[in-house]
């Protein structure tokens, strides 16, 4: 090829590429070679900023740490969270003085960033004061709630914002971009909007321009906002991505609406055109049948459904075996009746709501093999689905104890896994943790410590989004658990304990090989699979339909 024909702006298009799939070590790197990489470099630095307590995971085989730049803590596994604080201190403080403020488009900040939450507030709040004032932003996601009350006030005043966070229905008449904004999340705290009205502009941006709404009722109770919106005669005609929570069964309010039904949603939204679907929901309610009947009136509109996210939320019924089973059945009957389910859907996310502690009653290995055989009997239909995603699959499975057991007592036997598991056998027996139905301290076994470690793997996704189907857009952190905590974990008097998170990081790597036999089937199953996440564990599939975990 002659580089000399090729013209100025080809050249420049072909490097503002490049440059999406570089990290910002490798942004570091190149942009101090000359001064046209320089300027192009720091502007992508600058573009995107993630603030977060542990840093990403990284890996040469996977993309998921490229196009951000994360302000993070100290890299290391072993680490005391003043050391952490310090090192994540120092780096906001150098962000906050930079005189490339200006190029910032994109902001998280992350929850709980700070352990000392009284000096990191303080370093943060100057940060956000001079993002503010410059009035770049397009996107600021303040995921802490007492930071982000601080400033609400002047972040409804930003002028270019494109993706917002709303708390109230009302402040939409005062969010000053509401004309730009393409993806909302409104955030229901009042019980009841029977007082508001929209003004004309407002229903008038969100009809045209808003593409992507997600709603987060704290009384899970999403359908009265739309509602709410049919009263109003505002129909949402733009949005192609859609995510609410709607629960059955936790209250008795007379001013919410409990049972679950599809009327005011096909009424606001044009059912047959949302492409991307996340709904968390269930009906707690003995013999009626809500929540199924919810899922099957709503599936034949779905013509263009292709990417569909479930997540299972349960208070009074948590900890029942037929609770999940139920669910189970109710979601894989939903995703059977999707029009055209086996060419459409691409991405499957399915988030259940297990105890923490993982103890479920009537958790049989015959209750198992069923809900097992339910999912094989299903996902063999999706065969165009590209992306598995399983949230909580490892606190699932702890529930039935002969599961685990095999995973610690006859699971992988390689040379790695006979050496950790046998540290983590003497770890279990000699732990207790805290009942708190019993009132007092148990033996942990096997179904509690892989629940426990089940959370713990679940903490890699940041909570830098509220969709679960955007993991795959996502990076995971470097969260290490210490064996410790939880339920008030401790050993037992008379014996020494040295476990700290040295053992979690070789734990994790035999959680990905008990793993290994589920992806020998799911590759079976779904011959178009390319990614996968269970728990935490990221696994990439070539066009041989052979796996492999990126990070463990």
């Amino acid at each position: 090829m002659d580089f000399k024909q090729i013209e100025t702006g080809e050249i420049n298009a072909f490097w503002r590429c490049a440059v999406e799939f570089l990290n910002q070590n490798d942004l570091l790197a190149l942009g101090r070679t000359n001064k046209y990489f320089n300027e192009l470099c720091s502007k992508k630095l600058y573009e995107k900023i993630v603030i977060s307590r542990d840093p990403v995971l990284r890996s040469q085989e996977w993309y998921l740490d490229c196009g951000k730049s994360y302000v993070a803590g100290y890299r290391s596994w072993k680490k005391s969270q003043d050391q952490n604080d310090l090192f994540l201190y120092d780096r906001v403080v150098r962000l906050t003085g930079s005189s490339q403020l200006a190029l910032v488009k994109e902001v998280v900040i992350q929850e709980d960033v700070f352990n000392n939450e009284k000096e990191g507030l303080v370093v943060l709040e100057q940060l956000v004061e001079k993002l503010i004032a410059l009035d770049q932003l397009e996107v600021l996601d303040i995921r802490d709630s007492v930071l982000f009350s601080r400033f609400y006030s002047q972040y409804l005043k930003l002028s270019n914002l494109r993706q917002c966070q709303i708390w109230n229905v009302a402040d939409l008449e005062q969010l000053q971009s509401v004309e730009k904004v393409k993806s909302l999340k409104l955030v229901l705290k009042q019980p009841r909007f029977d007082s508001l009205s929209l003004s004309q502009r407002v229903k008038s941006a969100l009809s045209h321009n808003l593409v992507e709404l997600a709603v987060d009722d704290l009384e899970h109770s999403s359908l009265r906002l739309f509602q709410y919106f049919c009263t109003e005669g505002l129909i949402l005609k733009a949005v192609r991505s859609l995510k609410f929570n709607h629960v059955h069964g936790i209250h008795d309010y007379n001013k919410t609406m409990r049972e679950i039904t599809i009327l005011f949603l096909k009424d606001t939204f044009l059912l047959e055109k949302i492409s991307c679907l996340e709904f968390e929901g269930s009906c707690e309610i003995t013999e009626c049948s809500c929540f199924n009947d919810f899922l099957m009136d709503l599936a034949p509109y779905l013509h263009s459904l292709r990417e569909l996210g479930l997540i299972e939320r349960t208070f009074i019924t948590q900890g029942d075996h037929y609770t999940e089973e139920n669910w189970d059945l109710s979601v894989n009957k939903f995703v059977l009746h999707l029009p055209d389910v086996s060419e459409r859907l691409k991405k499957l996310s399915i988030r259940h709501n297990p105890p923490l502690n993982g103890i479920t009653i009537d958790s049989v290995e015959g209750n198992y093999v069923r809900r097992r055989t339910l999912y094989e009997n299903v996902l063999p239909k999706l065969t165009s689905l590209e992306s598995l995603i399983a949230p909580t699959f490892l606190r699932s499975v702890a529930a039935y104890e002969v599961l685990v057991c095999d995973l610690l007592w006859n699971g992988c036997e390689c040379d790695f896994c006979a050496k950790v598991l046998a540290v983590i056998d003497a770890f279990i027996m000699n732990h207790q943790f805290y009942s708190y139905p019993d009132g007092g301290f148990k033996d942990i076994i096997p179904t509690v410590f892989f629940a426990y470690t089940g959370d713990a793997l679940e903490r890699r996704f940041v909570t830098e989004t509220d969709w679960d189907l955007k993991t795959s857009s996502i990076c995971p952190v470097t969260h290490a658990w210490d064996l410790h905590g939880y339920e008030n974990i401790q050993h037992f008097q008379d014996y020494e304990c040295h476990f700290d998170e040295s053992a979690y990081v070789a734990l994790c790597t035999c959680v990905a090989h008990f793993f290994n036999s589920y992806m020998d089937r799911l590759v079976k199953y779904l011959p178009s699979l390319r990614w996968c996440v269970l728990s935490g564990i990221y696994y990439a599939v070539n066009d041989n339909n052979e796996y492999r975990s990126i990070y463990d």
